[in-house]
C-alpha cells in the first residue's frame, strides 16, 4: 500500500523554488511541483517581525520519501530553518495516485 504527501516549502524567490523543484523531480524524488507567486510572509525571526515577499513550492510525492526530500532541500536551500512541512494525501483520484508512484520510482 502507497501513502502519498504534499510538501509545502516556503522560498526567498521563483528562481529557488524552480532550482529547487527542478533538482527533485530529475532525481525522481518527487513526481511533480507546484510554484506560487508572490505571497506575502510575514513572521517573527530573531527577535523582530519580518515582512517578506516569498514564493510557494508544493511538492507531490509518496510520503516514504519525505524524510528524503526533506533532506535534499535542506542542502540546497538558502534559508537557514527554510519551512519544510508534510501533508499527507488522504484520498486520490488513483490514475493521479499511480503516476506519482511512476514518476517517483526509481
Amino acid at each position: 500500500m502507497h501513502n502519498f504527501s504534499l510538501i509545502y516549502v516556503t522560498c526567498k524567490n521563483k528562481n529557488e523554488a524552480n532550482s529547487i523543484a527542478t533538482i527533485l523531480v530529475e532525481e525522481k524524488l518527487v513526481a511533480c511541483a507546484n510554484i506560487i507567486n508572490s505571497v506575502k510572509s510575514i513572521y517573527y525571526y530573531n527577535n523582530q517581525i519580518h515582512y517578506d515577499n516569498e514564493v510557494i513550492l508544493i511538492l507531490k510525492t509518496q510520503s516514504k520519501l519525505f524524510d528524503e526530500v526533506r533532506l535534499r532541500i535542506l542542502k540546497i536551500h538558502s534559508y537557514e530553518s527554510p519551512c519544510i512541512v508534510e501533508i499527507k494525501i488522504s484520498n486520490g483520484e488513483k490514475s493521479f495516485l499511480d503516476w506519482i508512484i511512476s514518476s517517483t520510482s526509481i
